[in-house]
């Protein structure tokens, strides 16, 4: 049973969906454990990713990887959000390199795509 609400969790498009999703599984299991509360802040990050023209996310040495979505444009004020963002680059085929800083964690990716996403 546990194994199709991890299913349902991964086909999340939108936040509503996901936090009714959440909502259910607390009411039928209790509370989250942190191995549920991290697949839902990274199917989070994965929909915002798309919302803002970014086809894959990847965290590999100490660093953030964005690869753009080669389909969309980029978004208008990508330079600014990466300006935002100490020692970010973005590469010529469309990757962005985001360095993570001590204490850093996954929301503060969040809030770059977001950024990137309300800027279009």
């Amino acid at each position: 049973m546990r194994l199709s609400f991890y299913k349902r969790l991964a086909a999340c498009d939108d936040e509503e969906g996901l936090s009714a999703l959440l909502e259910e599984m607390a009411d039928r299991y209790g509370p989250a454990p942190p191995q549920v509360r991290d697949l839902a802040r990274a199917q989070r990050l994965r929909m915002v990713a798309r919302r803002a023209g970014v086809a894959s996310v990847k965290r590999r040495a100490r660093k953030w990887r964005l690869q753009l979505d080669s389909q969309m444009s980029p978004s208008l004020n990508l330079g600014k959000a990466l300006a935002g963002w100490s020692g970010a680059q973005v590469s010529p085929e469309g990757e962005v390199t985001l360095p993570i800083s001590e204490g850093s964690d996954i929301s503060d990716v969040l809030r770059f795509l977001e950024q990137l996403k309300s800027q279009e």
